[in-house]
């Protein structure tokens, strides 16, 4: 069994934390 769901949470996860590093970076350039 393949846990598909898992696998679509963990990258939706890697998104978030993307796009998190992206905006902590922004606000110390500030």
């Amino acid at each position: 069994m393949k846990p598909k769901k898992k696998d679509k949470n963990n990258k939706h996860d890697a998104e978030i934390l993307k796009w998190w590093n992206w905006k902590n970076r922004k606000n110390k350039n500030e």
